[in-house]
């Protein structure tokens, strides 16, 4: 049975089973419609179970499609099926987050998601960035806690069902095929070029409850950061000892950390495609947020492409991301896209953030394909680090 929105389960192997978000969100809770759950006639039985969430906070259903529902934005109810994320937490589950750090950040990623689906989503086109619609958003806030924190007892979304039109797991085509890889790096470039024409829509916290995007950005990580720093003998040690410059040039730096909206969490598991394999749909939304759009694709290439079958990586983000991206951009008023030469340096500085995540946490996906990389790459961004290169006009001007 194709997985659709079943993304967000245990999946300690691919390196986000304890995500973080460093604090961030801000104190202002997304404008999420508050209702309570029991009056949703949902048929949320265990037959009807796909997986259960990450640490057991809530199931993830796929149900037949409730056109009763009173609710319900769906303007369409062709599809036989509706995908239902159900977060649920008792009291006592709220109150022992509230002391751990990761489960509290974990809950607060289901509202990131939620404010995606209700806010942002709407605005992307369809045909060309298929995302899954969302029919109903309901919480249940516990006590005062949306003045507080946002934590809520119970988080239900009710989605669209995306695997008629994309039935193939990204999982089960891993490591992708050059086909494969094309089609969800075009579906980035979109999708960054969307919110790139679209900036002032990612001003507005109400609308944006993460601000930084990708889940695995250093405010996220400090705990792996100070492991990936007390360990001995690792050959990217230099990546490591260059960890805020890194972050300094994707996070705040203006011209490479504020560009768009991004994924947070583009993998294999994330991914569905079409039977062919030339068009497909992302999911998992929880670590939407502002940022450079080559965090996403660096992690996919780094995780889930056969680098072996697609070539050169500077050949790759040409053809397949960034003349797409080029393309999308050339409709409209807005900001010039990044020429070539700064868009590869975006990737390269990016994979070095990715290598200072992966010292912390462990090694996976392409490791020795990214190995490589990183030693081709080593001298020119160790002499960058040492005379605190930024980016700019002058640099890539020709």
């Amino acid at each position: 049975m194709p997985r659709s929105h079943a993304q967000s389960t245990n999946t300690a192997n691919q390196g986000n089973s304890d995500p973080a978000d460093g604090g961030q969100g801000g104190t202002q809770v997304p404008l999420l419609p508050t209702a309570p759950i029991d009056p949703l006639p949902l048929p949320l039985t265990p037959a009807n179970a796909v997986t259960s969430l990450w640490a057991g906070f809530g199931t993830l259903y796929r149900i037949p499609a409730q056109a009763s529902l009173p609710t319900s934005k769906s303007k369409s109810k062709s599809n036989a099926t509706q995908i239902v994320k159900h977060i649920h937490m008792s009291a006592s589950d709220l109150a022992a987050a509230r002391s751990s750090a990761s489960d509290l950040r974990k809950l607060h990623s289901y509202l990131a998601e939620s404010a995606f689906y209700v806010h942002l989503a709407p605005t992307l086109p369809p045909a060309s960035v298929p995302v899954a619609t969302l029919d109903i958003s309901k919480s249940s806030m516990h006590g005062d806690s949306q003045a507080a924190d946002g934590l809520y007892t119970d988080l239900v979304l009710v989605l669209s069902d995306l695997s008629p039109a994309f039935p193939m797991d990204g999982d089960a085509c891993a490591p992708f095929s050059p086909t494969h890889a094309q089609s969800v790096l075009a579906w980035l470039a979109r999708f960054h070029a969307h919110f790139w024409r679209r900036s002032r829509l990612l001003e507005d916290t109400r609308y944006l409850w993460r601000p930084t995007g990708s889940y695995w950005h250093l405010a996220t990580r400090q705990a792996e950061l100070e492991r990936a720093r007390r360990a001995r003998g690792d050959p990217w040690a230099w990546i490591v000892a260059g960890a805020e410059y890194w972050d300094l040039l994707l996070t705040k730096e203006p011209r490479w950390g504020r560009q768009t909206l991004v994924h947070g969490d583009a993998k294999a598991a994330n991914v569905l495609f079409s039977e062919s394999g030339d068009t497909c749909a992302l999911v998992d939304f929880q670590y939407v947020g502002r940022g450079c759009g080559m965090r996403d694709v660096v992690y996919l290439v780094a995780t889930s492409v056969d680098m072996a079958r697609c070539g050169e990586y500077a050949q790759v983000i040409e053809d397949w991301y960034w003349k797409v991206l080029v393309r999308e951009l050339a409709v409209g008023e807005h900001s010039a896209p990044p020429g070539l030469a700064e868009c590869l340096d975006m990737f390269e500085v990016a994979l070095l953030d990715w290598c200072r995540f992966m010292c912390g946490w462990g090694r996976w996906g392409n490791v020795k394909w990214v190995g490589k990389v990183v030693d081709a790459i080593r001298v020119k961004w160790e002499e960058r680090r040492q005379k605190g290169w930024r980016p700019n006009d002058n640099e890539y001007s020709t």
